[in-house]
């Protein structure tokens, strides 16, 4: 073999190994992407809590005498934090109102169709009487959510979802049961018939969404034929960030055909799943670029879509 050929084989062998390691590589990073890829498959949950049945809880101190009883739970509709109940200490839904940190204390009989109890330690009892909510308001700052939450050591955590235009904005979650969900074709979908708590991150898990239920002007009719068709109706998971909300309209909407929200697998009367499922995850992102564990949407798709002016 002359020396030129000797040359050009042996370049020929090096860059056969080079390209060989090369696509080796290559394909070890896309393995890797696709492992992380398939991670974000679903969110997962490990303390959940429905708030029906959470609201009426009697909260007690250390030696078992009450001090109240949970009357509501304040959240951020446009991050999904939910980081306190409020708690009524005459057991009326009159003042006074105190603020309660869901990290606080133990919730007895957790996970149980047995009536839950919230026992307090000694420190949080008295920290509890140390605040005052106005029940007469409808939103609540949160400046006012950091000076309730300092009685007891706590300070607000920031949510990654938290903007200028979000900040500050917590509502009575307890006056959204029965909110009506429109869907693509502006037509009525649904209510909601109730919130899902993860107590681990003080945030709205998702949202049950009870098909066919009855739109806002009957709503006001006969309360127990109102529970007789909820509870007849089929009920699905949906989570917060998939619903949209324009600021004029206190309508919230579900961008999807009918027929493709009546699809989604329906979960039994005392079902409570501990996770959102990748078709969700996907749906948020994609659609709207948000994360599926975030608030609701200020704009919708089609809104999303157009180009700047």
């Amino acid at each position: 073999m002359s020396l030129r050929n000797g040359c050009q084989h042996s370049l020929f062998i090096m860059m056969l190994a080079i390209g060989g390691t090369l696509a080796y590589a290559q394909e070890e990073n896309q393995e890797d992407a696709s492992d992380s890829q398939s991670t974000r498959v679903k969110v997962t949950f490990e303390q959940i809590l429905p708030v029906q049945q959470l609201l009426g809880t009697p909260v007690a101190d250390p030696q078992g005498e009450m001090l109240g009883l949970v009357r509501d739970v304040l959240v951020n509709l446009h991050t999904g934090d939910a980081p306190a109940a409020v708690v009524s200490t005459d057991g009326t839904t009159t003042q006074p109102m105190r603020v309660l940190p869901l990290t606080a204390g133990t919730i007895e009989d957790f996970g149980t169709q047995e009536r839950l109890a919230w026992r307090l330690t000694g420190d949080e009892a008295s920290a509890l009487q140390q605040t005052e909510l106005n029940a007469a308001e409808t939103s609540y700052s949160t400046e006012q959510l950091q000076q309730w939450l300092a009685k007891y050591g706590r300070l607000e955590r920031k949510s990654d979802s938290v903007t200028e235009n979000t900040a500050g904005e917590l509502v009575s979650l307890r006056g959204l049961f029965w909110q009506q969900i429109r869907n693509k074709d502006n037509e009525p979908a649904g209510v909601i018939s109730d919130f899902v708590l993860d107590l681990e991150k003080s945030r709205l898990a998702y949202t049950i969404l009870s098909l066919g239920g009855t739109d806002a002007q009957q709503r006001e009719g006969d309360p127990s034929a109102r529970a007789a068709e909820l509870e007849a109706a089929p009920r699905i998971v949906v989570p917060l960030a998939a619903y949209v909300q324009s600021p004029e309209e206190r309508t919230w909407k579900l961008e999807l055909p009918q027929s493709e929200i009546d699809a989604y697998l329906p979960i039994e009367k005392n079902e409570w799943p501990r996770e959102i499922t990748r078709s969700w995850i996907e749906y948020v992102s994609v659609r709207y670029g948000s994360d599926v564990s975030g608030g609701l949407q200020r704009k919708s798709h089609e809104e999303q879509s157009r180009p700047e002016k």
